[in-house]
């Protein structure tokens, strides 16, 4: 699979946020932060279904930053457990979708 230019590996300071280090995916708009197994395996011409899904998942972050503002979404999703639940429950959605095809 061909990943665009703002997929990336996670690597530098990310090392350092113990809890966002190489265990999850993260989206800060405009990119997404994969773990180098993830983004290797997505390059790959068969890439494993849950890891389309992360991808899909993260995706539905950007698009909704994009369209709220990635300043007021990030203070919300920071500082509102309801927003957050909501954000979550959109990405979920998208990648069950993927995941059920």
């Amino acid at each position: 699979m061909r990943l665009d230019s703002n997929i990336r590996i996670k690597k530098g300071f990310w090392w350092f946020i113990p809890l966002l280090s190489k265990y999850t995916a993260n989206a800060i708009y405009p990119n997404i932060y994969l773990p180098e197994e993830v983004y290797t395996n997505l390059e790959s011409d068969n890439p494993k279904p849950k890891y389309v899904g992360t991808l899909i998942h993260e995706q539905t972050h950007i698009k909704r930053q994009k369209e709220i503002g990635w300043f007021e979404w990030g203070m919300r999703y920071v500082f509102s457990s309801s927003f957050r639940y909501q954000e979550e429950l959109a990405a979920i959605k998208e990648q069950v979708n993927y995941l059920r095809k």
